[in-house]
């Protein structure tokens, strides 16, 4: 076999290569957390697990806490039992609730699916809600 032949498989062999790296990736990344739009949502509450209060989020940030999650870089992994969670925020849509559930700062949950996320945007959204849980002046507490 020439040299030619052998450069030319070679560069073959890495383009392939590559391509099944990309591909693999591209099938472990999840979109979003979320799967509707903003425009959609009438109301919104943070519930804390902590001690369970409810906390209605203010207009103006709706589009904070929608942002911070469907911008997410996450990747779906393996659900298993967890005994608690840090909070969880509902989305009143017309027809529905949608319900994200901050197991910690790197995993959150959605409908049945769970999602390892990046720490520094985990603890961006954690510190957005206590902000707006620390400047709420309607909040009602749940009994567990």
């Amino acid at each position: 076999m020439n040299k030619n032949k052998k450069i030319i498989i070679g560069i073959c062999i890495i383009a392939l290569i590559v391509i099944v790296v990309l591909v693999v990736n591209l099938l472990k990344k999840s979109d979003s957390i979320i799967s509707f739009s903003e425009t959609e949502i009438e109301r919104a509450y943070i519930t804390n697990g902590n001690n369970g209060n409810v906390t209605e989020i203010k207009n103006e940030n709706i589009n904070l806490i929608y942002s911070n999650i469907k911008n997410m870089n996450v990747e779906e992994i393996e659900k298993n039992e967890t005994s608690g969670w840090q909070y969880y925020i509902d989305f009143q849509l017309k027809d529905s609730t949608k319900r994200v559930i901050i197991v910690s700062s790197t995993v959150f949950e959605n409908a049945n699916k769970r999602f390892k996320v990046d720490k520094t945007d985990g603890n961006k959204l954690i510190q957005d809600i206590l902000n707006i849980e620390t400047n709420a002046t309607t909040t009602k507490t749940n009994k567990k």
